[in-house]
């Protein structure tokens, strides 16, 4: 054989070898039904929830007004209860106050107006 036909030969088996070392198309995963696990949302369940989370932050906070008022204390315990009170502001600015309109303290009255008349 000449040459060539033996450098086309070894080339072709050197091709075939790269072609046969390419790994298969892996096939597309089938799609799958997921089941439906969601409930619809139930509003008095959510009210409910966040009237109690806020009740745990006011309650939270009237501790902190206590224990504050008692006195006494190290001096890294009243910067924590200072710490945990702002951040229980926060929160419940965040929670608590969301959707309500802010009180102007201009509008506020010793006696609710319903009660003003009645004596």
């Amino acid at each position: 054989m000449s040459n060539i036909l033996k450098l086309l030969i070894s080339a072709g088996l050197a091709l075939g070898a790269a072609q046969a070392a390419k790994p298969a198309p892996v096939p597309a995963p089938k799609p799958q039904a997921i089941p439906f696990k969601f409930e619809p949302v139930n509003y008095a369940t959510l009210a409910e929830y966040e009237r109690k989370r806020c009740d745990g932050l006011v309650e939270e906070y009237r501790i902190i007004e206590k224990r504050k008022q008692l006195g006494g204390g190290r001096e890294w315990e009243v910067e924590k209860m200072l710490a945990k009170q702002k951040k229980i502001d926060g929160d419940y600015d965040r929670y608590c106050l969301k959707g309500r309109q802010p009180i102007d303290p201009a509008t506020v009255t010793a006696t609710p107006p319903a009660q003003a008349g009645a004596k």
